[in-house]
Protein backbone atom coordinates (compact mmCIF):
# COMPACT_ATOMS: atom_id res chain seq x y z
CA UNK A 1 0.00 0.00 0.00
CA UNK A 2 1.38 3.37 -0.90
CA UNK A 3 2.40 6.06 1.38
CA UNK A 4 -0.58 8.10 -0.36
CA UNK A 5 -2.74 5.39 0.39
CA UNK A 6 -2.30 5.14 4.47
CA UNK A 7 -4.04 8.75 4.75
CA UNK A 8 -7.00 8.35 6.65
CA UNK A 9 -9.00 9.74 3.98
CA UNK A 10 -7.61 7.65 1.40
CA UNK A 11 -10.65 5.72 -0.24
CA UNK A 12 -7.93 2.89 -0.89
CA UNK A 13 -7.15 2.29 2.98
CA UNK A 14 -11.53 2.28 3.59
CA UNK A 15 -11.61 -0.04 0.47
CA UNK A 16 -9.34 -2.21 2.00
CA UNK A 17 -11.14 -2.18 5.29
CA UNK A 18 -14.37 -2.67 3.46
CA UNK A 19 -13.66 -5.74 1.63
CA UNK A 20 -13.12 -7.62 4.79
CA UNK A 21 -17.06 -7.49 5.15
CA UNK A 22 -18.97 -10.69 3.86
CA UNK A 23 -22.35 -10.88 4.52
CA UNK A 24 -22.83 -14.38 7.12
CA UNK A 25 -26.04 -15.91 8.00
CA UNK A 26 -25.97 -13.94 11.07
CA UNK A 27 -25.49 -10.31 9.45
CA UNK A 28 -28.00 -8.89 11.80
CA UNK A 29 -26.44 -9.75 14.78
CA UNK A 30 -22.77 -10.48 14.32
CA UNK A 31 -20.17 -8.12 13.80
CA UNK A 32 -16.20 -6.80 13.83
CA UNK A 33 -15.51 -8.60 10.43
CA UNK A 34 -14.64 -5.40 8.76
CA UNK A 35 -12.96 -3.97 11.86
CA UNK A 36 -10.18 -7.03 11.92
CA UNK A 37 -9.68 -5.80 8.19
CA UNK A 38 -10.04 -2.13 8.91
CA UNK A 39 -7.08 -2.45 11.84
CA UNK A 40 -5.04 -4.84 9.34
CA UNK A 41 -5.00 -1.93 6.57
CA UNK A 42 -4.08 0.47 9.37
CA UNK A 43 -1.04 -1.43 10.76
CA UNK A 44 0.16 -1.90 6.90
CA UNK A 45 0.15 2.04 6.89
CA UNK A 46 1.41 2.58 10.70
CA UNK A 47 5.46 2.93 9.54
CA UNK A 48 6.65 5.96 8.55
CA UNK A 49 9.35 6.36 5.84
CA UNK A 50 11.54 7.24 8.52
CA UNK A 51 10.96 4.06 10.46
CA UNK A 52 9.56 5.49 13.17
CA UNK A 53 5.63 4.08 14.19
CA UNK A 54 2.58 6.67 14.12
CA UNK A 55 -0.93 6.36 14.43
CA UNK A 56 -3.81 8.02 12.18
CA UNK A 57 -6.32 6.41 14.14
CA UNK A 58 -9.95 8.73 15.13
CA UNK A 59 -9.59 10.27 18.16
CA UNK A 60 -12.47 9.08 20.77
CA UNK A 61 -14.19 12.33 20.67
CA UNK A 62 -14.46 12.02 16.67
CA UNK A 63 -15.74 8.46 16.96
CA UNK A 64 -18.06 9.35 19.23
CA UNK A 65 -19.33 12.01 16.96
CA UNK A 66 -19.59 10.04 14.16
CA UNK A 67 -21.73 7.10 15.85
CA UNK A 68 -24.64 9.68 17.40
CA UNK A 69 -24.49 11.26 13.86
CA UNK A 70 -24.98 8.05 11.63
CA UNK A 71 -27.31 6.35 14.26
CA UNK A 72 -29.27 9.97 14.58
CA UNK A 73 -30.08 9.98 10.49
CA UNK A 74 -30.73 6.06 10.52
CA UNK A 75 -33.42 6.34 12.99
CA UNK A 76 -34.68 9.64 10.88
CA UNK A 77 -35.05 7.58 8.14
CA UNK A 78 -37.45 4.82 10.35
CA UNK A 79 -39.13 7.61 11.67
CA UNK A 80 -39.78 9.10 8.21
CA UNK A 81 -41.02 5.63 7.32
CA UNK A 82 -43.36 5.39 10.18
CA UNK A 83 -44.63 8.77 9.43
CA UNK A 84 -45.33 7.89 6.22
CA UNK A 85 -47.35 4.95 8.07
CA UNK A 86 -48.98 6.68 9.86
CA UNK A 87 -50.20 10.04 7.68
CA UNK A 88 -51.42 7.20 5.08
CA UNK A 89 -48.90 8.32 2.65
CA UNK A 90 -46.35 10.72 0.70
CA UNK A 91 -47.03 13.12 -1.87
CA UNK A 92 -45.22 12.59 -5.00
CA UNK A 93 -43.93 16.37 -4.42
CA UNK A 94 -43.34 15.92 -0.66
CA UNK A 95 -41.10 12.90 -1.52
CA UNK A 96 -39.01 14.87 -4.31
CA UNK A 97 -37.81 17.41 -1.20
CA UNK A 98 -37.84 14.57 1.71
CA UNK A 99 -34.20 14.61 2.75
CA UNK A 100 -32.01 13.83 5.83
CA UNK A 101 -29.51 16.24 6.99
CA UNK A 102 -26.18 16.14 6.30
CA UNK A 103 -23.48 14.97 8.50
CA UNK A 104 -21.61 18.00 9.98
CA UNK A 105 -18.41 16.30 10.61
CA UNK A 106 -15.18 16.69 8.07
CA UNK A 107 -15.46 13.91 5.08
CA UNK A 108 -11.95 13.03 6.38
CA UNK A 109 -12.99 11.81 9.66
CA UNK A 110 -14.33 8.85 9.19
CA UNK A 111 -15.93 6.97 6.12
CA UNK A 112 -19.02 7.33 4.83
CA UNK A 113 -22.60 6.12 6.90
CA UNK A 114 -23.86 4.72 3.75
CA UNK A 115 -20.50 3.03 2.33
CA UNK A 116 -21.61 -0.29 3.13
CA UNK A 117 -24.80 0.30 1.00
CA UNK A 118 -26.32 -2.39 -0.78
CA UNK A 119 -29.30 -1.36 -3.05
CA UNK A 120 -30.99 -4.10 -5.13
CA UNK A 121 -34.13 -3.81 -7.86
CA UNK A 122 -36.36 -6.78 -7.63
CA UNK A 123 -38.90 -7.95 -9.56
CA UNK A 124 -40.75 -10.88 -9.45
CA UNK A 125 -43.76 -12.50 -11.49
CA UNK A 126 -45.95 -15.57 -9.66
CA UNK A 127 -48.58 -17.35 -11.90
CA UNK A 128 -50.72 -20.18 -9.53
CA UNK A 129 -53.25 -22.74 -10.86
CA UNK A 130 -56.05 -23.51 -8.68
CA UNK A 131 -57.56 -27.09 -9.13
CA UNK A 132 -60.50 -26.14 -7.49
CA UNK A 133 -61.27 -22.58 -8.87
CA UNK A 134 -59.98 -23.83 -12.63
CA UNK A 135 -58.11 -20.46 -13.05
CA UNK A 136 -55.00 -18.67 -12.54
CA UNK A 137 -54.40 -16.38 -10.17
CA UNK A 138 -51.38 -13.54 -10.69
CA UNK A 139 -48.85 -11.91 -8.17
CA UNK A 140 -46.19 -9.46 -9.39
CA UNK A 141 -43.79 -7.61 -7.19
CA UNK A 142 -41.91 -4.55 -8.03
CA UNK A 143 -39.50 -3.36 -4.94
CA UNK A 144 -36.32 -2.03 -3.76
CA UNK A 145 -34.15 -4.23 -1.16
CA UNK A 146 -31.56 -1.68 0.57
CA UNK A 147 -28.88 -3.23 2.78
CA UNK A 148 -26.57 -0.96 4.97
CA UNK A 149 -24.11 -2.13 7.83
CA UNK A 150 -23.07 0.66 9.86
CA UNK A 151 -19.08 0.26 10.68
CA UNK A 152 -16.02 2.76 12.25
CA UNK A 153 -13.16 1.87 13.40
CA UNK A 154 -13.95 -0.38 16.62
CA UNK A 155 -15.97 -2.67 14.29
CA UNK A 156 -19.61 -2.97 12.67
CA UNK A 157 -22.21 -1.18 15.19
CA UNK A 158 -25.68 -1.57 13.21
CA UNK A 159 -27.61 -2.88 10.40
CA UNK A 160 -30.01 -1.01 8.09
CA UNK A 161 -32.55 -2.87 5.49
CA UNK A 162 -35.44 -1.39 3.60
CA UNK A 163 -37.68 -3.41 1.81
CA UNK A 164 -40.69 -2.27 0.33
CA UNK A 165 -42.73 -3.76 -2.64
CA UNK A 166 -45.50 -2.89 -4.86
CA UNK A 167 -47.74 -5.43 -5.07
CA UNK A 168 -50.43 -6.02 -7.90
CA UNK A 169 -52.97 -9.37 -7.34
CA UNK A 170 -55.24 -10.13 -10.17
CA UNK A 171 -57.93 -12.78 -10.42
CA UNK A 172 -57.65 -14.21 -6.74
CA UNK A 173 -60.47 -15.67 -4.78
CA UNK A 174 -60.31 -15.16 -2.25
CA UNK A 175 -58.05 -11.89 -1.67
CA UNK A 176 -55.53 -12.67 0.38
CA UNK A 177 -56.22 -10.71 3.80
CA UNK A 178 -53.70 -7.47 2.84
CA UNK A 179 -55.69 -6.74 -0.29
CA UNK A 180 -59.28 -5.54 -0.46
CA UNK A 181 -60.19 -7.34 -3.21
CA UNK A 182 -59.08 -10.39 -5.47
CA UNK A 183 -57.62 -7.42 -8.17
CA UNK A 184 -55.96 -4.81 -6.12
CA UNK A 185 -52.86 -2.71 -5.43
CA UNK A 186 -50.72 -2.87 -2.15
CA UNK A 187 -48.04 -1.96 -0.97
CA UNK A 188 -46.26 -4.45 1.45
CA UNK A 189 -43.62 -3.96 3.92
CA UNK A 190 -41.26 -7.13 4.19
CA UNK A 191 -38.19 -6.85 6.51
CA UNK A 192 -38.06 -2.69 7.28
CA UNK A 193 -35.82 -2.09 10.36
CA UNK A 194 -32.57 -0.95 12.35
CA UNK A 195 -30.28 -3.56 14.35
CA UNK A 196 -28.42 -1.89 16.60
CA UNK A 197 -25.11 -4.33 17.36
CA UNK A 198 -22.59 -2.02 19.09
CA UNK A 199 -23.15 -2.26 22.65
CA UNK A 200 -21.78 -5.73 23.15
CA UNK A 201 -20.01 -7.61 20.17
CA UNK A 202 -23.44 -8.55 19.48
CA UNK A 203 -24.80 -10.23 22.77
CA UNK A 204 -26.89 -7.46 23.34
CA UNK A 205 -28.41 -5.89 20.03
CA UNK A 206 -31.68 -3.93 19.66
CA UNK A 207 -34.26 -3.97 17.05
CA UNK A 208 -36.69 -1.24 15.88
CA UNK A 209 -38.58 -1.62 12.61
CA UNK A 210 -41.20 -4.07 10.85
CA UNK A 211 -39.63 -7.59 11.51
CA UNK A 212 -40.27 -10.93 11.20
CA UNK A 213 -42.16 -12.44 14.51
CA UNK A 214 -39.02 -14.94 16.23
CA UNK A 215 -40.83 -18.27 15.88
CA UNK A 216 -39.63 -21.55 14.78
CA UNK A 217 -38.19 -21.87 11.27
CA UNK A 218 -39.28 -18.91 9.95
CA UNK A 219 -36.60 -17.15 12.07
CA UNK A 220 -33.71 -18.82 10.32
CA UNK A 221 -34.23 -19.30 6.85
CA UNK A 222 -35.20 -16.27 4.66
CA UNK A 223 -38.45 -17.04 3.02
CA UNK A 224 -39.30 -13.46 1.97
CA UNK A 225 -40.51 -13.86 -1.62
CA UNK A 226 -40.12 -17.17 -2.55
CA UNK A 227 -42.20 -19.71 -3.38
CA UNK A 228 -41.16 -21.91 -0.16
CA UNK A 229 -42.62 -21.22 2.81
CA UNK A 230 -43.55 -22.50 6.36
CA UNK A 231 -46.82 -22.40 9.07
CA UNK A 232 -45.85 -18.75 10.80
CA UNK A 233 -48.95 -17.07 8.85
CA UNK A 234 -51.33 -19.72 9.06
CA UNK A 235 -49.73 -20.61 12.54
CA UNK A 236 -49.42 -17.39 14.15
CA UNK A 237 -51.45 -15.08 12.05
CA UNK A 238 -49.25 -12.68 11.60
CA UNK A 239 -45.38 -13.21 9.57
CA UNK A 240 -43.57 -9.75 9.97
CA UNK A 241 -45.22 -6.55 12.15
CA UNK A 242 -44.27 -3.37 13.41
CA UNK A 243 -42.28 -3.26 16.77
CA UNK A 244 -38.89 -3.28 19.08
CA UNK A 245 -37.03 -6.36 20.65
CA UNK A 246 -34.07 -7.93 21.65
CA UNK A 247 -31.34 -10.20 20.24
CA UNK A 248 -28.11 -11.66 20.90
CA UNK A 249 -25.36 -13.97 19.82
CA UNK A 250 -23.44 -15.83 22.10
CA UNK A 251 -20.61 -19.03 21.78
CA UNK A 252 -23.63 -21.43 22.78
CA UNK A 253 -26.67 -20.09 21.96
CA UNK A 254 -28.39 -17.05 20.25
CA UNK A 255 -32.08 -15.38 20.98
CA UNK A 256 -34.22 -12.75 20.08
CA UNK A 257 -37.08 -11.38 21.97
CA UNK A 258 -39.42 -8.60 20.26
CA UNK A 259 -42.95 -6.90 21.02
CA UNK A 260 -45.22 -5.78 18.34
CA UNK A 261 -48.14 -3.98 17.49
CA UNK A 262 -50.15 -6.60 16.20
CA UNK A 263 -51.05 -5.20 12.88
CA UNK A 264 -48.88 -6.77 10.50
CA UNK A 265 -48.28 -4.49 7.16
CA UNK A 266 -49.76 -1.57 8.48
CA UNK A 267 -49.04 0.38 11.37
CA UNK A 268 -51.95 0.71 13.46
CA UNK A 269 -51.17 1.78 17.27
CA UNK A 270 -55.00 2.21 18.30
CA UNK A 271 -56.29 -1.06 17.60
CA UNK A 272 -55.98 -2.58 20.80
CA UNK A 273 -54.11 -5.72 19.39
CA UNK A 274 -50.18 -6.73 20.69
CA UNK A 275 -47.87 -9.69 19.95
CA UNK A 276 -45.25 -11.11 22.33
CA UNK A 277 -42.91 -13.72 20.40
CA UNK A 278 -39.50 -15.06 21.46
CA UNK A 279 -36.48 -17.98 20.19
CA UNK A 280 -33.61 -19.13 22.13
CA UNK A 281 -31.69 -22.11 20.19
CA UNK A 282 -28.36 -23.43 19.59
CA UNK A 283 -26.20 -21.66 16.92
CA UNK A 284 -27.51 -22.01 13.23
CA UNK A 285 -24.43 -22.23 11.61
CA UNK A 286 -24.28 -25.52 13.61
CA UNK A 287 -24.92 -29.01 11.58
CA UNK A 288 -27.60 -29.72 14.12
CA UNK A 289 -29.61 -26.82 15.31
CA UNK A 290 -32.69 -26.95 18.48
CA UNK A 291 -34.68 -23.91 19.20
CA UNK A 292 -37.37 -23.49 21.72
CA UNK A 293 -40.03 -20.41 20.61
CA UNK A 294 -43.09 -18.91 22.23
CA UNK A 295 -45.79 -16.12 21.46
CA UNK A 296 -48.75 -14.75 22.67
CA UNK A 297 -50.51 -12.03 21.02
CA UNK A 298 -53.88 -10.60 19.77
CA UNK A 299 -53.61 -10.49 16.26
CA UNK A 300 -55.42 -7.98 13.55
CA UNK A 301 -58.02 -10.58 11.50
CA UNK A 302 -61.08 -9.85 10.02
CA UNK A 303 -61.75 -13.63 11.20
CA UNK A 304 -62.32 -12.35 15.08
CA UNK A 305 -65.02 -11.53 16.44
CA UNK A 306 -63.88 -8.61 17.58
CA UNK A 307 -61.43 -7.82 14.59
CA UNK A 308 -58.78 -9.54 16.24
CA UNK A 309 -57.83 -13.98 17.05
CA UNK A 310 -55.91 -14.29 20.56
CA UNK A 311 -53.26 -16.66 19.80
CA UNK A 312 -50.76 -18.08 22.85
CA UNK A 313 -48.02 -21.17 21.17
CA UNK A 314 -45.06 -22.82 23.00
CA UNK A 315 -42.73 -24.19 19.64
CA UNK A 316 -39.96 -26.75 19.09
CA UNK A 317 -37.80 -26.32 16.01
CA UNK A 318 -35.24 -28.70 14.93
CA UNK A 319 -32.37 -28.54 11.52
CA UNK A 320 -29.98 -30.67 11.00
CA UNK A 321 -27.46 -31.43 7.77
CA UNK A 322 -26.18 -34.28 5.98
CA UNK A 323 -24.15 -32.94 3.81
CA UNK A 324 -25.52 -31.54 1.42
CA UNK A 325 -29.06 -32.95 2.73
CA UNK A 326 -31.06 -30.95 5.28
CA UNK A 327 -34.02 -31.97 7.50
CA UNK A 328 -36.43 -29.57 9.18
CA UNK A 329 -38.70 -29.90 11.56
CA UNK A 330 -41.46 -28.16 13.86
CA UNK A 331 -44.17 -28.21 15.92
CA UNK A 332 -46.68 -25.92 17.91
CA UNK A 333 -49.11 -26.08 20.61
CA UNK A 334 -51.06 -23.85 21.91
CA UNK A 335 -54.77 -22.11 21.90
CA UNK A 336 -56.73 -19.29 19.95
CA UNK A 337 -59.31 -18.33 21.95
CA UNK A 338 -60.30 -21.28 23.55
CA UNK A 339 -59.75 -23.88 20.74
CA UNK A 340 -56.78 -26.03 21.39
CA UNK A 341 -54.79 -26.48 18.40
CA UNK A 342 -51.26 -28.65 17.25
CA UNK A 343 -49.70 -27.64 14.03
CA UNK A 344 -46.66 -29.10 12.36
CA UNK A 345 -44.39 -28.90 9.86
CA UNK A 346 -42.02 -31.06 8.19
CA UNK A 347 -39.09 -30.68 5.43
CA UNK A 348 -36.44 -32.89 3.45
CA UNK A 349 -34.43 -30.47 1.36
CA UNK A 350 -31.36 -30.79 -1.07
CA UNK A 351 -29.01 -28.47 -2.56
CA UNK A 352 -25.99 -28.68 -5.04
CA UNK A 353 -22.89 -28.02 -4.16
CA UNK A 354 -22.76 -24.62 -6.08
CA UNK A 355 -26.31 -24.15 -4.43
CA UNK A 356 -27.56 -22.70 -7.42
CA UNK A 357 -30.65 -25.83 -6.97
CA UNK A 358 -32.48 -26.22 -4.44
CA UNK A 359 -35.48 -29.19 -4.14
CA UNK A 360 -37.30 -29.70 -1.25
CA UNK A 361 -40.43 -31.95 -0.23
CA UNK A 362 -42.73 -30.39 2.79
CA UNK A 363 -45.76 -31.98 4.77
CA UNK A 364 -47.93 -29.42 6.54
CA UNK A 365 -49.96 -30.36 9.42
CA UNK A 366 -52.79 -28.16 11.35
CA UNK A 367 -55.23 -29.62 13.91
CA UNK A 368 -58.29 -28.31 16.01
CA UNK A 369 -59.75 -29.64 19.23
CA UNK A 370 -63.16 -28.44 20.45
CA UNK A 371 -62.91 -29.27 24.35
CA UNK A 372 -59.97 -31.19 24.47
CA UNK A 373 -57.44 -33.95 22.44
CA UNK A 374 -59.73 -36.68 22.97
CA UNK A 375 -63.27 -34.95 21.42
CA UNK A 376 -63.98 -33.41 18.00
CA UNK A 377 -60.93 -33.17 15.37
CA UNK A 378 -60.78 -30.67 12.43
CA UNK A 379 -57.55 -31.36 10.59
CA UNK A 380 -55.96 -29.81 7.09
CA UNK A 381 -52.86 -31.52 6.04
CA UNK A 382 -51.51 -30.84 2.60
CA UNK A 383 -47.94 -31.59 0.94
CA UNK A 384 -45.75 -29.67 -1.05
CA UNK A 385 -42.77 -30.63 -3.52
CA UNK A 386 -40.95 -27.50 -5.30
CA UNK A 387 -37.44 -26.52 -6.85
CA UNK A 388 -35.26 -23.58 -7.53
CA UNK A 389 -32.76 -22.74 -9.90
CA UNK A 390 -30.62 -19.85 -9.98
CA UNK A 391 -28.02 -19.45 -12.94
CA UNK A 392 -26.44 -16.23 -11.87
CA UNK A 393 -26.96 -13.96 -9.46
CA UNK A 394 -29.66 -12.01 -10.74
CA UNK A 395 -32.10 -14.66 -12.21
CA UNK A 396 -34.34 -17.24 -10.32
CA UNK A 397 -36.36 -19.79 -11.07
CA UNK A 398 -39.06 -22.05 -9.02
CA UNK A 399 -42.27 -23.74 -9.60
CA UNK A 400 -43.94 -26.03 -6.64
CA UNK A 401 -47.26 -28.08 -6.30
CA UNK A 402 -49.01 -28.84 -3.67
CA UNK A 403 -51.89 -31.32 -3.09
CA UNK A 404 -54.16 -30.83 -0.06
CA UNK A 405 -54.95 -34.24 1.76
CA UNK A 406 -57.87 -33.07 4.20
CA UNK A 407 -59.52 -29.01 4.67
CA UNK A 408 -60.85 -27.43 7.77
CA UNK A 409 -64.37 -28.55 7.85
CA UNK A 410 -64.37 -31.63 5.26
CA UNK A 411 -64.44 -28.94 2.37
CA UNK A 412 -63.20 -30.45 -0.66
CA UNK A 413 -59.51 -31.16 -0.91
CA UNK A 414 -57.71 -29.02 -4.14
CA UNK A 415 -54.21 -28.33 -5.48
CA UNK A 416 -52.20 -26.03 -7.30
CA UNK A 417 -49.07 -25.48 -9.48
CA UNK A 418 -47.02 -22.28 -9.09
CA UNK A 419 -44.72 -20.88 -11.16
CA UNK A 420 -41.89 -18.17 -10.35
CA UNK A 421 -39.45 -15.69 -12.08
CA UNK A 422 -37.96 -13.29 -10.13
CA UNK A 423 -34.91 -10.88 -11.31
CA UNK A 424 -32.53 -8.83 -8.88
CA UNK A 425 -30.44 -6.13 -9.93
Amino acid sequence: MTQAACDVRSPELWAAAEAGFRLSPNWSMRGGGSAKRFGSAQNACSTDPNGSRGERRLTRLDMSLVRITQLGRTLMLIGAALAVQLSGGVSAADAQTLTLPEATLAPDSAPGPFDNLRLTLDLSSRATYVEAQDDWTFLQFIGVDAHNVFTGPEGDWGTLVLQGYLTRIDNADPAPPLFDDGDDWEFVYRIFNFNYTGLSRGKLNFRVGHQEIPFGLEHLVNTNGTLRQYIQPQNLGVKADWGAGVNGVFPDFEYEVAVTTGSGNELELNNGTFTVGGRIGTPRDASTVWGLSAFHGEVASAAGPDGFVRRSRLGLDVTHWLGSVGLKGEISGGRDFDTDVINMIGEVNWRTPEENVLLWAQVRSFNRFNGNPTDTRDDAVSTSVGVRYSPDAHWTFSTQFTQDLSRFGNAESSSDVALQVRYRF
